[in-house]
């Protein structure tokens, strides 16, 4: 039997045939009078236990010790006190129709190997308390890309909304643009690549500005603005200064 990795989802297994070939007389049947069925055969090599309802719901035990219970109506469990289950093979469970589990309790789930989750539709995830989703190893948070392929390319984006703060403890490398209402630093910003002013140019309150080299770092105080040399715009007109320490 093919391994879970395998299998396509939702795929797996099917229903066995019935291995009955009841020879006489070693098959024994008793019938009741509307049509319910109780078997015992035992024919060489087709040993069954049956048991069937007029309705066609039955259980039924094959030589190899397979048993299939089929029932063909709706199906009821109740266990009073505690339950056990083992399987120690595979174990497929095709639902056709709308799926409800609700645990009133509190629900643990171990995976010893991979754990892989596809959604064709939308996914809802809502919690009334804390909520973690820790990773000991890298981790990949994607939008708008393919749900068979990460790398492919499809259209959507990523939202994220915080009652308070958004914090990051690492450092953040960006492909694309940053846009925001204000960006503050508690050290410094770095732009490897210039500095582009907007509407209102630069402008400080409490900081000066510098502009220098990483050979001439030239530190900024409040209300000036210390430059080996540069050019300024001022009215439309270029105005050059030069600042010699």
């Amino acid at each position: 039997m093919a391994g879970i990795k395998s299998r396509p989802m939702g795929s797996g297994w099917i229903e066995p045939e019935s291995p009955a070939d009841p020879k006489y007389p070693y098959n024994n049947v008793v019938q009741g009078e509307s049509g319910h069925l109780f078997e015992i055969d035992d024919t060489p090599s087709k040993e069954r236990i049956r048991i069937q309802h007029r309705s066609g719901t039955f259980i039924e035990m094959h030589p190899n010790g397979t048993e299939v219970h089929k029932v063909y109506g709706d199906g009821y469990e109740i266990t009073i006190k505690d339950k056990n289950v083992l399987v120690k093979g595979h174990c497929s469970i095709t639902i056709e129709g709308d799926s409800v589990v609700h645990v009133k309790g509190n629900k643990i789930e171990k995976v010893d190997g991979d754990y892989e989750l596809k959604v064709k539709g939308k996914y809802t995830c809502a919690v009334s308390d804390k909520a973690s989703f820790l990773c000991e190893k890298d981790m990949k948070i994607g939008s708008g890309l393919s749900a068979e392929d990460s790398t492919g390319l499809g259209t959507g984006a990523l939202k994220l909304y915080s009652g308070e703060k958004l914090y990051i403890t690492a450092d953040v490398s960006v492909g694309g643009e940053i846009f925001g209402e204000s960006i503050t630093s508690n050290n410094s910003i770095d732009a490897k690549k210039g500095v582009t002013a907007g509407e209102l140019g630069f402008v400080t309150n409490k900081g000066g500005i510098s502009i220098g080299t990483e050979e001439e770092p030239m530190i900024a105080i409040p209300k000036f603005i210390r430059a080996p040399y540069a050019w300024f715009d001022v009215c439309g007109a270029k105005l050059f200064v030069e600042i010699v320490e």
